[in-house]
């Protein structure tokens, strides 16, 4: 048994349809390469030995308090103007300790750890991931002091 519908669609409202859809496909086809994970520059990279570094901003910054409330340190998203990138950077305000740090860029979910990739702790009073590619979105930057905070992040 063959349903017929009831009603007919305008021509008006399939125009609008068809707009709608190619609007959809044109947005698709002409954001940058932030669509195609795979292929984001400075992925995982180095921040300092690509040079990234050197013109480079803190975005944001959070503090890292100890359970009891102490504050010992900050969690910081650095971004560089020259590489469109972003990583984390973790700051000890209370000497040498072991620091633990990762970048995540959220609208695919690739993350990087420490320097090298290493996941760390690294002893020291400061300490980097390495960098994500994040021109044009959001990356989040980890940051904790091992055995001391629990993680903290921001985002932008």
């Amino acid at each position: 048994m063959l349903i017929r519908p009831t009603h007919q669609v305008s021509t008006r409202h399939a125009a609008l349809g068809t707009l709608l859809a190619a609007a959809a496909l044109a947005v698709v086809l002409v954001m940058p390469s932030v669509a195609r994970a795979s292929n984001l520059p400075y992925d995982r990279t180095d921040p300092v030995q690509t040079g990234c570094a050197n013109n480079a901003y803190t975005v944001g910054s959070n503090n890292l308090f100890t359970p009891s409330g102490q504050l010992v340190g900050r969690v910081e998203l650095r971004y560089s103007t020259t590489c469109h990138t972003n990583w984390a950077r973790v700051i000890s305000y209370v000497g040498s300790r072991q620091l633990l740090t990762f970048s995540v860029r959220v609208f695919d979910g690739v993350s990087t750890w420490g320097y090298g990739g290493d996941p760390g702790p690294f002893t020291g009073t400061s300490a980097y991931s390495d960098q994500l590619y994040g021109y044009n979105t959001t990356v989040c930057a980890y940051g904790a002091i091992n055995g001391m905070t629990p993680w903290n992040r921001y985002c932008a």
